[in-house]
């Protein structure tokens, strides 16, 4: 790969990891069963932790997916975000060229797999997607059947 494509993994990356966190904001203050209140306090308490995030909705998410026995998509999918989490703990990676203490990130030359990278990614921003529209659809069904049983 040309350099001038080699410079653009970092910004694709923080790209990328910055949708995750988003979507996975949405999905808590949008689209899931947690109260407002409490859905604001743990966007408050995590911050920019997608692995945080994943946690909080990980069991909603199991209980209205009616996924078959066996079915690996969430293990899978906790296991990408454990593995981006642990990469960038402080999310800051792939937004400053050091830490808060000037330790320089990526000081010696190192190979990464772009596509492989950009594919996880990819994979995991259309899973939240889905989760999202599953969750938003639910929340729409269970709106209408309370404006039924209303009556």
């Amino acid at each position: 790969m040309d350099n001038s494509k080699k410079e653009l993994f970092m910004p694709i990356c923080y790209m990328y990891r910055n949708a995750v966190e988003l979507g996975l904001k949405r999905i808590i203050i949008e689209d899931s069963h947690i109260e407002r209140t409490k859905a604001l306090k743990i966007l408050r308490r995590k911050k920019h932790s997608i692995l945080g995030f994943w946690n909080s909705i990980i069991d909603e998410v199991d209980k209205y997916s009616n996924v078959p026995v066996g079915d690996t998509t969430l293990n899978d999918t906790t296991q990408y975000i454990q593995t981006f989490h642990d990469f960038d703990k402080s999310s800051d990676l792939f937004r400053y060229p050091c830490n808060k203490n000037f330790h320089v990130y990526f000081s010696k030359e190192k190979v990464l797999d772009i596509e492989n990278a950009s594919s996880c990614f990819e994979e995991l921003c259309n899973f939240l997607d889905a989760v999202d529209s599953m969750l938003s659809e639910i929340k729409n069904y269970e709106a209408k059947m309370a404006l039924y049983y209303d009556y």
